[in-house]
């Protein structure tokens, strides 16, 4: 009954640290304040050697946190390509292709030109987060990476949409030093960035 009543009050409030649950029951007790750590161990949700029923409980809730985590990451993407469109139309004076709502296959986001007086195709692949700079990470693709050095010219943009809007526009070639090496028979998928590496470049874009 406990477990229910544990299940139906985090699936209605949703608090804070019901989001660490599809990290493992030790994330979990690492994150989870100690009175709601204290609720869980009477609840027989930490026995060491659980039944199926309570990996069962642990399952279902973590793939419902982790939908909500991703459908969250997903409208801030979409919010960062639109900021994006917004910028370069007012830079060009033209009205840039939305690509990512037409391929995921794509390599990069939107497309632009260079500038106003350079009618270049200029593809631009975007990379956004809520959180604060210092702790933001992003992700960078092969398939994203592998366009960008093909590209007669490609660019990066990071958003960082907390209290102020901030961005950062990065050349391929300070990115390069942080992409990984194919040795040996392995191959690199995809490779994790954090932001902060590049927090002098961010600039006040919208208050």
């Amino acid at each position: 009954m406990m477990q229910e009543q544990l299940k139906d009050f985090m699936l209605t409030t949703r608090p804070t640290w019901s989001r660490a649950l599809y990290t493992g029951r030790h994330e979990f007790c690492r994150y989870a304040p100690a009175n709601v750590v204290e609720c869980f161990k009477i609840a027989n949700l930490l026995a060491p050697d659980p039944e199926s029923s309570i990996v069962h409980w642990w399952d279902e809730l973590s793939s419902y946190f982790r939908s909500i985590i991703n459908t969250e990451l997903l409208e801030t993407g979409r919010y960062g390509e639109r900021l994006t469109m917004e910028y370069e139309k007012q830079r060009t004076g033209m009205k840039p292709t939305w690509q990512a709502i037409e391929s995921n296959f794509s390599g990069y986001d939107v497309l632009s030109v260079v500038s106003s007086d350079d009618m270049t195709p200029m593809q631009i692949e975007v990379k956004s987060t809520s959180q604060r700079i210092s702790d933001a990470r992003f992700v960078i693709t092969k398939n994203e990476w592998q366009q960008a050095i093909t590209s007669i010219a490609f660019k990066f943009y990071l958003w960082s949409l907390t209290n102020v809007k901030m961005l950062a526009i990065l050349d391929i070639s300070e990115i390069i030093p942080h992409i990984p090496e194919n040795k040996g028979t392995g191959k690199w998928s995809l490779v994790e960035i954090p932001m902060k590496v590049f927090d002098k470049r961010f600039e006040l874009r919208y208050a």
